[in-house]
């Protein structure tokens, strides 16, 4: 059969008739999709302030709800305002704490050139080993202000950064930096207190709650600054009260939380 003859035949009539109804139903499938995903029955969209994506629920959306809806939702908002508003007020008085500590006679390398040779022969005579240096070390952690005193600025933190720091800087939230010294320190809670002066008026002093007022189940907010990064904000709850732990089981009143508090954040 000729080029001409099958482009007229009936089966490739049939072809084209199936190829092009699949193709409009694509089409039609697709535009239907795009119209619903941008029409007002969607209930939540993504939009864009200050580069932070921010989760906002269409007002149609929630005209249109049932009234158990509605009142989940202005829950749910009430909840979302709470946790705005502790975040507010705390990370101000969260900080960065940039500490450099000075470690005691690290080991030591040979010259590369002279490894074959010792491993043969053994150190020359005339060649003595050096002496262990002593090398500094860099490390990260967070603090909360606790405390002014006129000029003074309390800062509470770990004693596993701070506590045996040669130098301390305290990065406020604001991207401010101040020298600080070491106060005190509890080995055993690995708690440290730093301070730094200053004659800023609009420094943040954190509130603090009252520990014992506590109960299993009530919200837990852990605010920080890892890793450099000047704040970060995880939530859980209260797990447990009065858990029994430490390094040497040496610690008997924990307040367990699910809330992440790791490396990470």
């Amino acid at each position: 059969m000729s080029l001409l003859k099958s482009l007229y035949s009936r089966k490739f009539f049939l072809f084209n008739l199936v190829l092009v109804g699949v193709l409009v139903g694509f089409a039609l499938a697709f535009v239907g999709f795009s119209a619903g995903a941008r029409g007002p029955d969607r209930f939540v969209r993504a939009e864009t302030r200050g580069g932070a994506p921010v989760v906002l629920v269409d007002a149609p959306a929630i005209a249109n709800a049932p009234p158990e809806i509605k009142s989940a939702l202005a829950g749910a908002e009430s909840v979302q305002s709470a946790f705005r508003y502790v975040a507010k007020s705390v990370l101000p008085s969260v900080v960065e704490v940039k500490v450099v500590e000075t470690k005691k006679g690290g080991p030591q390398a040979a010259p590369s050139d002279q490894f074959p040779w010792r491993f043969f022969f053994g150190q020359p005579d005339d060649q003595q080993e050096e002496a262990p240096k002593d090398y500094q070390e860099q490390g990260l952690g967070s603090g909360i202000i606790v405390r002014r005193d006129g000029g003074a600025v309390y800062v509470l933190t770990n004693n596993h950064v701070a506590g045996e720091a040669s130098d301390i800087t305290v990065v406020l939230s604001d991207d401010r930096e101040f020298k600080a010294t070491l106060v005190g320190k509890d080995e055993r809670k690995d708690l440290a207190l730093v301070k730094f002066e200053t004659s800023a008026k609009d420094i943040v002093v954190a509130t603090l709650g009252d520990s014992s007022a506590l109960e299993v189940g009530d919200w837990a907010i852990a605010i920080g600054s890892p890793f450099g990064f000047v704040s970060s904000v995880t939530i859980g709850t209260v797990s447990a009260l009065g858990r029994s732990s430490g390094p040497d089981g040496n610690i008997s009143d924990f307040i367990q939380t699910d809330a992440a508090i790791n490396r990470g954040n």
